[in-house]
């Protein structure tokens, strides 16, 4: 893991640094049953994961 981030915990912390107020989180499903979705959810957080799998730079537009 980077020394940027050493736990997704510190996620808060560089959303305050940084003044995020509303991340955008693009993710599959399968991300959605993890941990640290379930931590991103304490923000108002807007998802898409309506994307397929290995998506291509056009899916993105």
């Amino acid at each position: 893991m980077s020394e940027f981030l050493k736990s997704y915990k510190e996620i808060d912390r560089i959303f305050e640094e940084n003044n995020v107020k509303k991340p955008f989180v693009c993710c599959g499903k399968s991300f959605q049953k993890t941990d640290i979705f379930e931590y991103l959810k304490k923000f108002d957080t807007v998802v898409w994961d309506t994307i397929r799998p290995n998506p291509r730079f056009d899916d993105m537009l």
